[in-house]
């Protein structure tokens, strides 16, 4: 199961947080917006390993993680460029003595922390400068934090600014990536990082509360059931991306007005 912020509960809320709430309004302001803007900028992902006594994270798993990362880079680069982008996805691990990791005590649950929260504690309190610099020091100008852990719950989670923050420059977005995930890891990721995007989550299970399908929206199931937001747990190489993605994460400015009917039934 892969959700992307605390907005996902079993109870649908429109509220409005400092993570991604699930409804970005379907203007393009929506994409330029925190530390990771449109698919029309490229992007710098920097990468922590947090790793817990309880259950440490493996010189194995940090290869199948970099090897998942370099898949969906390449699934990025390759979907941009049939929309003509030149996209590109620059990949940083952070480095240290202790091989890139981040020991936290077993009493935080990482699950509920956000990347920017674990940025600071590890980077101090000029965190968002220092992640901002070796970005811009690599080329990049726009940049997520990821979270690499290991925990018991096995959702991954994104965390995309709100547009009611007064200074969303200084908003640093990212993912919880949990190699704990039952998902395909590839797609996992790549399916987070289009939520800092802008994307939304477009699940087609009839168990979730939250389904996109509910209402006037269920016409267009056929439209989007290939779709890279659907469906984690498909291969990478067989995840599409659909017309309403497309246009949140700034691949194409073709709006369509079934866009408003899924925001309106269930749309995250």
């Amino acid at each position: 199961e892969n959700t992307s912020t605390t907005a996902h509960s079993k109870k649908k809320s429109h509220s409005k947080t400092n993570t991604y709430s699930g409804f970005p309004n379907l203007t393009s302001n929506s994409r330029d917006i925190g530390t990771a803007r449109s698919v029309k900028h490229n992007l710098y992902v920097l990468t922590l390993y947090v790793t817990q006594d309880k259950d440490p994270i493996t010189p194995e798993e940090k290869l199948y993680y970099r090897e998942s990362l370099c898949i969906a880079k390449d699934w990025f680069v390759e979907t941009a460029a049939l929309y003509g982008i030149d996209f590109k996805l620059g990949r940083y691990n952070v480095r240290n003595q202790n091989g890139g990791e981040f020991h936290i005590d077993d009493s935080y649950d990482i699950d509920k922390m956000e990347p920017r929260t674990i940025a600071k504690m590890y980077y101090g309190q000029n965190y968002l400068s220092r992640i901002r610099e070796l970005a811009q020091e690599a080329g990049y100008n726009d940049y997520i934090f990821v979270v690499c852990c290991k925990n018991n719950c096995n959702i991954c989670r994104a965390y995309k600014c709100d547009e009611s923050r007064s200074n969303c420059s200084e908003y640093l977005e990212g993912c919880i990536i949990n190699l704990n995930t039952k998902s395909e890891l590839p797609t996992v990721i790549a399916h987070e990082i289009l939520h800092t995007l802008c994307a939304w989550d477009l699940y087609v299970s009839e168990e979730r509360d939250y389904n996109v399908y509910k209402g006037a929206g269920a016409k267009y199931k056929d439209r989007l059931r290939n779709s890279i937001m659907t469906n984690t747990n498909r291969n990478i190489n067989s995840a599409e991306m659909d017309d309403l993605t497309a246009y949140l994460v700034g691949l194409t400015d073709t709006k369509y007005g079934w866009f408003d009917i899924i925001a309106e039934n269930g749309g995250y």
